[in-house]
């Protein structure tokens, strides 16, 4: 009988919402995980090449980028890398700027199993997200400031 695999199989995304991959983000406490050590981090820090002006008033300067890693799997593995391209913005005397809080919108994640990325389109079909269609929506009051996503 043959042992099990040391490296899986990766699984096909599952296409959410910009606010679905935030609020997953903060549900499952990847950010707070990683803190506390029971996952890796790494944060790379550049500088923007045209700050911007939060709706806060604040100017923004740097870019923050952050990639959660699980160490209990081997280098290679899909399911090592936990969160990716997870960025938030800073000013330049460090305050964190936009919301404050981390946004995953632009990677992938993996969480118990599942992996989960921003939706993306073509040739003009619009977006759609599988957990908004699947019942879950979030309220148009809770979508993130700027979201032009309409389920």
């Amino acid at each position: 009988m043959a042992g099990t695999p040391s490296v899986s199989i990766p699984l096909s995304p599952i296409r959410v919402c910009p606010e679905h991959l935030c609020k997953l983000f903060n549900e499952h406490g990847i950010w707070e995980r990683a803190q506390a050590g029971e996952l890796n981090y790494r944060v790379d820090a550049k500088q923007k090449t045209e700050p911007f002006v939060d709706r806060h008033g604040n100017v923004c300067t740097h870019t923050e980028l952050l990639t959660v890693w699980d160490d209990r799997f081997p280098q290679g593995d899909h399911r090592r890398e936990v969160a990716s391209q997870v960025n938030r913005h800073r000013t330049m005397d460090g305050l964190v700027g936009g919301s404050g809080m981390w946004d995953p919108g632009k990677g992938e994640m993996q969480i118990h199993g599942k992996r989960y990325r921003r939706f993306k389109t073509k040739a003009g079909i619009g977006p759609h997200c599988e957990l908004c269609e699947g019942g879950d929506m979030i309220p148009p009051e809770q979508r993130q400031h700027d979201s032009t996503y309409r389920p």
